[in-house]
This record gives C-alpha cells, sequence and structure tokens, in this order.
C-alpha cells in the first residue's frame, strides 16, 4: 500500500481542507467542487463559511448574511418600506427558480438541496417569528395572526434555514389567491437578531371554482420536493393576536 504523500495527509485533514476552500466562491464550491470526492463533499456541507454550521467566532450584534442566498433568493433580502412593494409569490418562477421544463428548476426543488440546509445568517436565529396580515375582501379588517417557530438542536436543527422560509412562505400560497412577502432582521441594544418573516394575504381561495384549481396547481408546482417541510398549517401554528402588530421595516 503506497505511503500518503504530504497534499494527501493535507486534503485529509479537516481543518487544513477547510483554510484551503475558504476563498472559493460559495457558487463554485457547491457546484463543482462537492464532486470532488467525498472528503470534500463533507467537508463543504458543514462548512460554517459557507452557513451549514453555526460559526461561534461571529459576534451576534454584527451578523452576516448568507451571500449565496441573498444573490438567489434577492426576491426574500430587498429591503422594503411599504407593504404593497413586497414580492407576490407569483414571482418566484421567474425570478427564483425558473419555469416548468427547465433543468435549473428540478434541480432547484429536489429533496436534497443544499440551499434548504443553509442558515441565512451568521449566526443563526434559533427562532423565527411569521406574522400574516389579511388584507382581502372578507378578511380585510382583521388582527394578524402569528406563529413563533423554534429551531431545536435536538433535532439537528442549528438555525432558521432558507428551506424554512421558502417552505412558509409557499406553502400560503395553498390558501390564498395572492401571497405577498418581506423577510426582516433586526439586531437592538445588543441583542442576537431577531428574524420576522411577514406575509400579506388574501382573499382566501374557493376551492370549488376551477380557476383556483389550476391556480392551487400552480402553487404546488413550485413546492419543494424535501419530505420535510415547514408548512403553514402543519408545522407553522398561525395564531391570531389580539392587537396590531407592527413589522420591522429595513
Amino acid at each position: 500500500m503506497p505511503r500518503p504523500t504530504a497534499t494527501s495527509r493535507v486534503l485529509n485533514t479537516t481543518e487544513l481542507l477547510e483554510l484551503i476552500l475558504h476563498p472559493i466562491p460559495p457558487l463554485e464550491l457547491l457546484t463543482t467542487l462537492t464532486r470532488v470526492s467525498r472528503k470534500f463533499h463533507a467537508v463543504i456541507l458543514a462548512s460554517p463559511s459557507l452557513f451549514f454550521r453555526p460559526d461561534a467566532t461571529i459576534p451576534p450584534t454584527k451578523w452576516i448574511l448568507n451571500p449565496f442566498l441573498r444573490n438567489k433568493f434577492k426576491l426574500w433580502f430587498i429591503n422594503y418600506t411599504r407593504p404593497e412593494d413586497f414580492p407576490s409569490v407569483a414571482r418566484i418562477t421567474a425570478d427564483v427558480i425558473g419555469h416548468v421544463g427547465d433543468a435549473k428548476r428540478d434541480i432547484f426543488l429536489r429533496p436534497e438541496a443544499s440551499w434548504r440546509r443553509m442558515l441565512v445568517i451568521q449566526p443563526p436565529p434559533k427562532v423565527l417569528t411569521v406574522v400574516q396580515i389579511a388584507s382581502g375582501w372578507e378578511d380585510l379588517y382583521s388582527l394578524p395572526s402569528r406563529a413563533v417557530v423554534s429551531f431545536e438542536e435536538e433535532k439537528g436543527e442549528c438555525g432558521v434555514t432558507m428551506g424554512a422560509i421558502y417552505d412558509i412562505t409557499v406553502s400560503m400560497s395553498f390558501f390564498y389567491f395572492n401571497v405577498q412577502f418581506g423577510l426582516f432582521v433586526k439586531s437592538q441594544d445588543g441583542e442576537p437578531p431577531q428574524m420576522t418573516l411577514a406575509l400579506y394575504t388574501g382573499p382566501r381561495r374557493d376551492e370549488s371554482s376551477s380557476n383556483e384549481v389550476r391556480s392551487r396547481e400552480d402553487s404546488t408546482s413550485i413546492r419543494s420536493r424535501a419530505e420535510e417541510r415547514w408548512d403553514c398549517g402543519d408545522r407553522v401554528k398561525l395564531e391570531q393576536v389580539e392587537e396590531r402588530m407592527a413589522i420591522p421595516w429595513g
């Protein structure tokens, strides 16, 4: 059996391999270098610098937004100043995943897609607040609903992931004709960052309508194929609150 060379010893040392890979752009790491070997694949998909694992060296008050997600999922990361500026779920097809028949769409929605496990910011919040504000027809004067979603380490969840953000946003379109969304991160008075996903919805779908059935099918077509999803009404329980809520505009 041949003796390991100096190069092979370095590449098989996790800490040294992480240092070598650190300067490489995230997209190249994910799309190309994960295919080099099982070692490369394992190290890359467990790297804090790629937002797959919490980075304890970053102070909570100096949180960093995941650059890969900011580029790929830009609809969620634009600074909004008015609710009417929120993008709608209908834009996800054109701006994020591609149209039916597009090869990148199938890659994007596959169950094992790496973006689903990516942390949105470093260090990651352990809690996501979801706020639904109904603004259509019969819901015009309703109070907002809220869910506080916890990410538990004992379940292998190390913080808020893009998979959770995506699933919650898309799943609301199963119940409402129009869904607009925005993601906000605030850190005040030296406290860890707080993340809020705001959803403006309405009106409710009429399941007896043929047009609504087709529209619901369109919503299903942008749903991730992952077995574990963060769907509203399933893992995310929205409950009406007794007062108006202020959205933390950026």
